[in-house]
């Protein structure tokens, strides 16, 4: 079963915007878990969307992901969390 470990991974950041794509890395220390972390989820979606969050995980304890495919000219909420 894979759940949510405690604290959150911390100063996400968003780096090489690209017309359809972004770079996310963030940081997380481990030390000090009650569950191991086993890799990280990044959700995003466009800002002022209703929808629900799109997610994409890590190979691992990677801590950066490249999302494709959004949408030029568009704001995105983007929230990492560490899986255990």
């Amino acid at each position: 079963m894979v759940g949510t470990a405690s604290p959150a991974p911390t100063d996400v950041q968003i780096s090489n915007i690209g017309s359809t794509r972004i770079d996310i890395s963030w940081q997380h220390d481990t030390i000090g878990e009650l569950q191991p972390t086993i890799r990280y989820r990044a959700f995003y979606k466009p800002a002022q969307s209703s929808l629900p969050s799109v997610y994409k995980d890590t190979v691992g304890l990677e801590k950066t992901l490249t999302i494709s495919g959004i949408t030029p000219s568009t704001s995105y909420q983007v929230e990492v969390k560490a899986l255990w």
